[in-house]
């Protein structure tokens, strides 16, 4: 399947001869996304939902180019790469465990220091967020789309990381 583009950890892609209605294919790690060129609404799949609005972004940017290519790729099986979503947004670059509730974070603006947890975590009621409460899967993350990520798939903003220094 032919990679039309790459960008924040997305890959997007395009079947050769694929059925109705025209669509690509959004790929975020083990997920997948199906979107259709008119709506660009998901027909299939699951991804987070931050990840599908930077695909809804993108494919708005790249409307025409994605159906030059469906239409390209039907008729002759020729594709051309569609250039990435180029926005200036904070992303964590680096994060390490320190302790406790502690994550040494770092941001592609520069800005390092150690964000403190706890607070966020024994506040939020939600049970999703209260399974961080043991330090052992509060430990347990990685750094998935620009930001930390838990395997229960908690994740937080960027921007709101960087508000707890």
């Amino acid at each position: 399947m032919p990679e039309l583009c790459r960008f924040l950890g997305i890959v997007i892609q395009m079947y050769f001869n694929d059925h109705m209605p025209p669509h690509f294919h959004a790929i975020y790690n083990d997920l997948e996304g199906v979107f259709e060129l008119s709506t660009f609404e998901m027909l299939e799949g699951n991804l987070p939902a931050r990840v599908k609005g930077l695909v809804v972004e993108w494919a708005t940017l790249h409307k025409q180019d994605l159906l030059d290519n469906w239409n390209s790729l039907t008729n002759t099986g020729e594709y051309k790469k569609i250039d990435p979503l180029v926005k200036t947004m904070l992303h964590v670059t680096d994060a390490k465990y320190i302790g406790d509730y502690k994550i040494s974070v770092e941001f592609n603006d520069g800005c390092r220091f150690v964000a403190d947890f706890e607070s966020v975590v024994k506040s939020d009621h939600r049970p999703i967020v209260q399974q961080l409460a043991d330090i052992d899967t509060f430990k347990d993350f990685t750094l998935q789309a620009h930001t930390i990520r838990w395997p229960n798939g908690v994740d937080f903003a960027p921007e709101f990381i960087k508000s707890l220094r």
